[in-house]
Parts: structure tokens; C-alpha cells; sequence
């Protein structure tokens, strides 16, 4: 999710100002985004908690942010509305993600585990925005760098659900079920 998140901030404003926008507003309203999703993503934990059923909500978000993002990079529809949306709808996921790990490992594993999850996540961070940048260098189009943003919302929309199943199949007293 992050990963994707990243992406659509540091191509949007390239996108944009592509499409008409003066590189001062691109970026200023992908730079809003960013700074907006700050006091978002505690608002939106508490929303997904709140219904009962936050993996679900964390699902419908993601998978709703891939969509926009497509649409997006597409050019459907108002951009700056799209963009606004997407940082809003990711806002509410986020939370809810940070807090998986936790939530999956059993007490006595949560240091080794969350050590393993830290390493992947650094990891992921480093090496999967290249990607996009080199999709947007070998089709010359900023909007494909956001087309990989929504496939990588889109697969962690998959993973969240799988995890999802995996948690409800779980034993009593095997770690904490959500």
C-alpha cells in the first residue's frame, strides 16, 4: 500500500503538469495529499475500527484507491478530484495495515516477526518505486508509473483479504484474530 502510495505522490505532479498544470500546482496539490493524510490516517483507523470490520473497510479502501488511481492515469474523470480522493480513501486503509503485524503475531514472536516485517517493508520501499520509474522511463508517460501505483494497491487489497481469510480460520488462542 505504501509503496503504491509513494508512487502516485511522486508521479503525480509530473502527471499533471503534463496534462496542462503549472509544475508549481502539480506539485503543490499532491504535496497537500501528503500533508493532508497526516491527521487523516488516525481518523481513518478510528472510522474502520468503529464499523466493526476493519480489514473489510481496509479492502473496499484499497481496492476503491487502485480504481482511482487507474481512472487517474487514465484521464478519467476531474484530476484533482481523483487525486484528492485517492489520498483521502488511502488515509483510511493506512492505519488499519501498520497495525496488521501486531495484530497477527503471537506475543512471544512479535519482536523476531515485527523485526522480519520492518526488513520487508524497508526493503519493498527501496526497491519497488524504480519500478515505476522505470515504466514511466520505457513508455515516456508519467500516467503508466500510476498504473503500477494501482497494481500495487490492488495486490495489497489481495493480500489484506487473504490475510483476512487466514485470521478467521485461525484457532482460539493462536494470536489475535481481527
Amino acid at each position: 500500500m505504501n509503496v503504491g502510495y509513494v508512487i502516485l505522490l511522486g508521479f503525480a505532479p509530473a502527471l499533471l503538469a503534463g496534462r496542462g498544470a503549472s509544475p508549481e500546482a502539480a506539485g503543490a496539490l499532491a504535496s497537500l495529499i501528503g500533508w493532508a493524510s497526516i491527521p487523516l490516517a488516525p481518523l481513518g483507523g478510528a472510522v474502520a475500527e468503529r464499523t466493526g470490520r476493519p480489514l473489510l473497510v481496509t479492502v473496499v479502501c484499497l481496492g476503491v484507491m487502485a480504481l482511482v488511481v487507474l481512472a487517474l492515469a487514465m484521464e478519467a474523470g476531474p484530476q484533482s478530484a481523483a487525486l484528492v480522493a485517492a489520498g483521502m480513501i488511502g488515509s483510511i486503509s493506512a492505519t488499519v495495515i501498520m497495525t496488521l503485524p501486531a495484530r497477527a503475531l503471537a506475543p512471544e514472536s512479535r519482536s523476531f516477526g515485527m523485526g522480519v516485517y520492518w526488513t520487508l517493508f524497508y526493503a519493498g520501499m527501496a526497491a519497488l518505486p524504480p519500478v515505476a520509474g522505470w515504466v514511466a522511463d520505457t513508455t515516456g508517460s508519467a500516467a503508466s508509473a500510476l498504473a503500477v501505483a494501482a497494481a500495487f494497491l490492488a495486490a495489497a487489497a489481495m493480500a489484506v483479504a487473504i490475510y483476512g481469510l487466514l485470521a478467521a480460520r485461525r484457532p482460539a488462542g493462536a494470536g489475535s484474530a481481527i
